[in-house]
């Protein structure tokens, strides 16, 4: 999980980070695009308030991702950020599946490592210790040699 979890960590970096740059992806215009596809819909309306606030949606979303990122690169808050993520993939696929259908190819191994980042902290927080408790005498016993005929 460890070489998973630094690749995507540095693939949501690398997201948050081309979102700055409108020639990459124009978040604003995908965003207007959406509400034009999803007119007549139950997701008109928020599809339209995230159209009508393009700048900021896009400064939200490059921040969650770089943040993610960061998360993912350095172990930290991986639990809270693999959920955020999947919050963020699952509005994601909604908001954008009538205009870009690949969306759901793209965003499936995001959202599977997750899931598995996420199965995989639980798991370490439920294992039982694996080292047995040593008391002071069974460590002093260990390092001092036992007595048999052959070392008197």
């Amino acid at each position: 999980m460890r070489y998973a979890r630094f690749i995507f960590g540095l693939l949501y970096v690398l997201a948050g980070l081309a979102k700055t740059v409108p020639s990459i992806e124009d978040v604003p215009q995908t965003l207007r695009t959406a509400a034009i596809n999803n007119a007549g819909t139950l997701l008109e309306p928020i599809s339209r308030w995230l159209a009508d606030h393009g700048g900021a949606m896009t400064a939200v979303v490059g921040v969650a991702l770089f943040a993610s990122g960061v998360s993912y690169l350095f172990d930290r808050l991986v639990m809270a950020a693999a959920i955020g993520q999947l919050a963020m993939i699952a509005c994601f696929i909604a908001i954008l599946a009538r205009t870009t259908p690949e969306i759901v190819a793209i965003d499936l191994p995001f959202a599977i490592v997750a899931i598995l980042l996420i199965r995989d902290k639980l798991q370490k927080r439920r294992a039982p210790a694996t080292r047995p408790k040593v008391t002071r005498d069974d460590d002093i016993r260990q390092r001092t040699p036992a007595s048999t005929p052959q070392n008197r």
